[in-house]
């Protein structure tokens, strides 16, 4: 039976399912040209690697309200993962809501997006996913400190289970070998009776006088 899952894991969950939401459905940047112009969705408007971050960032804190944190079945719980992802999102989007970035059509040209709904739904919904996130760390008693020494030890037992040579098998004539056993005792002789003395006769009477 899965468990209620907890405020935290709540938020974040929420809060994935919106960012993933966002990104599809909602303009995050735009061309200041007059006229009907469809804005640019997170996909068209980032990079790849912005991207991932994102959507994993999302798909973490959903699978965080869905499955829980995993803490003991991986080395680090989804609640750091969602974290971490989160707030990495919300510092690099943050800079480019500050600065935001341009399309190059033509060599030596680029053209200035503006900013849009979506970038600023984005941030609202980073930053509740990183909050979600924290929350459930608190919930589940994890920090930084533990996620780190856990990658550690466990990096440390797979270096010392690379390291460790194999024992050897033992020869397969010693294996197959039968214990050895004492050669059998020779067969008793048969004792026979000794044959009777000899009797001599008895000596001549001496000549009479």
């Amino acid at each position: 039976m899965i468990e209620r899952p907890t405020p935290g894991e709540q938020v974040a969950g929420i809060a994935g399912l919106a960012l993933i939401l966002t990104m599809f459905l909602f303009a995050w940047f735009g061309f200041d040209v007059e006229g009907d112009v469809p804005g640019l969705d997170a996909f068209d408007a980032f990079s790849d690697w912005f991207n991932i971050i994102l959507v994993f960032a999302a798909f973490s804190g959903m699978a965080l309200a869905l499955v829980g944190s995993g803490v003991a079945r991986s080395p680090v719980s989804l609640s750091v993962i969602t974290t971490v992802l989160a707030g990495l999102g919300t510092l690099i989007l943050l800079i480019y809501i500050i600065s935001p970035p341009s399309l190059g059509y033509l060599p030596g040209e680029s053209i200035d997006l503006s900013r849009k709904v979506g970038a600023f739904l984005g941030l609202v919904e980073l930053i509740a996913l990183t909050v979600g996130g924290y929350m459930a760390m608190q919930e589940e008693g994890a920090s930084f400190g533990s996620a780190a020494d856990r990658l550690s030890d466990q990096g440390t037992q797979q270096h010392d289970h690379f390291q460790q040579p194999p024992q050897p098998p033992a020869p397969q004539d010693y294996q197959q070998q039968p214990p050895a056993q004492a050669p059998p005792a020779p067969p008793a002789q048969e004792q026979y009776p000794p044959p009777p003395p000899t009797q001599q006769p008895p000596p001549p009477p001496p000549p009479a006088g």
